[in-house]
């Protein structure tokens, strides 16, 4: 159940970025990339997907974290913090 969630919270990210909703095709793909990731993390592998199907690059989780100090969490700080808490839900799982 937490690997819905998981790519759930990877395409709420990039349907935030590419500002309208993924087709079917375009989720696919995503997964295809998570798929093919040669990262170890679920972390690593979301945010190699959402890389290489936006060409944007996500700021760290610590970048966020340092942010959060001022207050000044944006909706797309929240999306990702929400995929990385996911990620790490998963990790426990394996």
């Amino acid at each position: 159940m937490s690997n819905i969630a998981y790519l759930r919270s990877i395409f709420a990210i990039v349907e935030r970025l590419i500002h309208i909703e993924m087709t079917d095709q375009g989720r696919a793909v995503v997964e295809n990339y998570l798929k093919s990731a040669a990262a170890e993390s679920y972390s690593e592998k979301a945010r190699y997907a959402i890389f290489r199907y936006t060409e944007v690059e996500l700021p760290s989780l610590e970048d966020i974290q340092a942010k959060n100090k001022t207050g000044t969490l944006t909706e797309m700080d929240h999306l990702i913090l929400k995929m990385e808490y996911q990620a790490k839900q998963l990790e426990q799982e394996d």
